[in-house]
């Protein structure tokens, strides 16, 4: 009665997300190639002139291996793309909450909680603090070097009236997306399923 609250998805520059990947990967490629892809990064381009030039350097590196090595790197990229996405998935896509007072139409507080709400239905304000229930690593875009979607989980957060964090409960329904949540006083109900 004394508060909205207005949400929107977050998701991270594809480019910066692209560069740190390679930064923590540096390994798989030559000094040479890691070289190239660190100078685009200063680069006056576009972010999708960025990503082509990108796509360009290691498409070229893939041409000078050997069938053998083409084979390897394909498997070793594919395995750190995976691992780097499953513990990023957290930060890769959040939901910002605006909390806006009804008494003269301000923004009261802004917070970010991981992930996605299904519907307005996942978040409750509750004795001056939100709850909200989110899925999690669901809707990665095509990122580079990986055919893998990650198993999504699901989250509730407890916010303050700050919008800070200050409870949690992750994890619940691994490889599911949440079908629907109701929160009545103190309780919390989030049905989740899985397609097949």
């Amino acid at each position: 009665p004394e508060n909205l609250y207005l949400t929107y998805q977050k998701t991270t520059d594809p480019v910066k997300l692209f560069f740190a990947f390679i930064s923590e990967n540096k390994n798989l490629f030559s000094t040479s190639v890691y070289q190239k892809i660190q100078k685009i990064q200063n680069y006056d381009l576009s972010d999708q002139a960025k990503l082509v030039e990108l796509g360009s350097i290691v498409s070229n590196y893939f041409l000078t291996l050997d069938s053998d090595e083409r084979t390897k790197l394909e498997n070793d990229l594919e395995n750190a793309t995976k691992n780097y996405l499953e513990k990023n998935k957290r930060t890769i896509f959040t939901t910002q909450i605006n909390k806006i007072s009804l008494s003269d139409f301000s923004v009261a507080a802004i917070g970010e909680v991981p992930g996605q709400p299904l519907n307005q239905f996942a978040l409750d304000e509750y004795q001056n603090n939100l709850r909200i229930a989110t899925t999690v690593g669901r809707n990665f875009w095509s990122f580079p070097f990986s055919s893998s979607n990650l198993e999504s989980v699901n989250d509730v957060y407890v916010l303050d009236k700050n919008l800070k964090i200050t409870g949690q409960i992750q994890d619940l329904g691994v490889g599911e997306r949440i079908y629907s949540v109701r929160f009545l006083s103190d309780l919390g109900y989030v049905v989740t399923f899985k397609e097949t």
